[in-house]
């Protein structure tokens, strides 16, 4: 009985599981469980492959009444904070480095440098901040930069 049981649920999870975010699959996983009733978190992370405690956080959710936003997956205010809100004279620093070397009218729209990433972030990092060239790039498009090189011309 449990195996058919196991299946049957494998059989749903698998169907579902590409449609499920991490909020919807634990609480699917959650009303699963608790209708099977006792040794149901057993039987539901055995033929899901979600940890027990998945489930029951995921119980502990639908018990407590969690209202369920459709449009978020995380709370407000969760995730890695930006390197200009961890570091807040960054953007000063990386204005200072790239003004000298800068081209372009400052009145109009475009304006370049011809400075790499690589080589600003690693004048940042001199300075004390944590910086990656990738991140260098964001910000001198946040500041209206556009990079530039100069280009090789064959005869």
């Amino acid at each position: 009985m449990k195996l058919l049981l196991s299946e049957s649920i494998k059989n749903r999870y698998t169907k579902l599981a590409p449609a499920l975010d991490e909020k919807t699959r634990r609480r699917w996983a959650a009303i699963e469980a608790e209708e099977l009733g006792y040794g149901g978190i057993t039987v539901v992370a055995n033929a899901t492959g979600l940890t027990p405690r998945t489930i029951r956080n995921g119980i502990k959710k639908l018990n407590g009444g969690e209202v369920v936003d459709t449009n978020k997956q995380r709370k407000a205010g969760g995730g890695r904070k930006s390197s200009v809100d961890k570091q807040p004279k960054l953007l000063e620093a990386l204005e200072n480095l790239v003004e000298p070397y800068s081209s372009g009218d400052p009145m109009k729209p475009l304006r370049w440098t011809c400075k790499s990433t690589y080589n600003l972030s690693d004048e940042l990092q001199r300075q004390g901040f944590t910086i990656s060239p990738t991140v260098v790039r964001g910000l001198l498009k946040e500041l209206g930069y556009s990079l530039q090189s100069n280009r090789k011309r064959f005869k």
